[in-house]
């Protein structure tokens, strides 16, 4: 049942909005120059064509940090402005709880602080009717959760990457606006994060990982949460990069240019 608005909420709703727009603001012009993938790597981000090596590079995993907090910020200052203007009367969550700073382990990335929203729509429709139908197997309903989430963000990125009359266009114009996107890399990249949370309910009750959940400061117990998803992550981010999505979004924002 939704809840009625308080004036804090309001406060707090007004608040994250202009934190997320400052921030992106400020990322967005950082990295514009260097077309938001600021570190040298050996392979595009967008492609398949990493080795090992390729995935654990410094560069590499900066970049696609650079692009994960793009992605979160983007939806997180579009998602607390519609908030702002059309929750009015209703409190509304918030889609991002701070994943990439303050995550505990893979389960609290995904299931408290990640997209929020989304989370919430396959838990109802995906991962709740699975697990009361295999009961005590709760890596199956996991996995197929994990997997739905691939098959929902493969669609979005269809219609995000869809191009239209691509082979009568000039060269000019189909480096705009032609993308075409390889499917399959969100999927995977799910299916890889959803063997990250089995694997975490398998070895999580373990010494060493309940030391480390007690003793590790908290930046770096995220460090090592991130380090789970960070060198696949370019099956995830590249595609808004390679596009040119960043570019196009910051068209509606203030960006700090360096002037020739």
């Amino acid at each position: 049942h939704p809840s009625t608005v308080t004036k804090e909420d309001v406060k707090l709703k007004l608040h994250r909005t202009l934190i997320s727009f400052c921030l992106l603001s400020a990322l967005l012009s950082i990295t514009a120059p260097s077309s938001h993938a600021p570190f040298d790597v050996r392979v595009p981000a967008h492609t398949l064509d990493h080795g090992f090596w390729d995935l654990v590079h410094v560069g590499h995993l900066a970049n696609n940090f650079i692009g994960a907090a793009l992605v979160q910020l983007c939806i997180m200052f579009a998602s607390e402005t519609l908030g702002l203007l059309l929750g009015v009367g209703v409190k509304l969550v918030s889609v991002f709880e701070n994943p990439l700073l303050e995550s505990s382990s893979p389960s609290n990335f995904w299931g408290r602080r990640w997209n929020t929203l989304i989370h919430g729509l396959l838990k109802r429709a995906i991962y709740k009717p699975t697990r009361t139908f295999f009961g005590q197997y709760k890596f199956v309903a996991v996995m197929a959760t994990f997997l739905a989430s691939g098959i929902l963000h493969e669609f979005i990125w269809s219609v995000m990457f869809f191009t239209h009359g691509c082979d009568d266009a000039s060269d000019d114009e189909k480096n705009l606006s032609c993308f075409k996107y390889l499917p399959g890399k969100s999927f995977a990249f799910f299916a890889w994060n959803g063997v990250i949370i089995i694997f975490e309910h398998i070895v999580g009750g373990w010494f060493i990982f309940q030391w480390m959940k007690r003793t590790l400061p908290l930046p770096l117990k995220t460090a090592l949460v991130i380090l789970t998803a960070l060198p696949l992550g370019h099956l995830f981010t590249g595609d808004w990069i390679e596009s040119g999505y960043f570019s196009h979004y910051a068209m509606a924002l203030p960006i700090v240019v360096r002037l020739k």
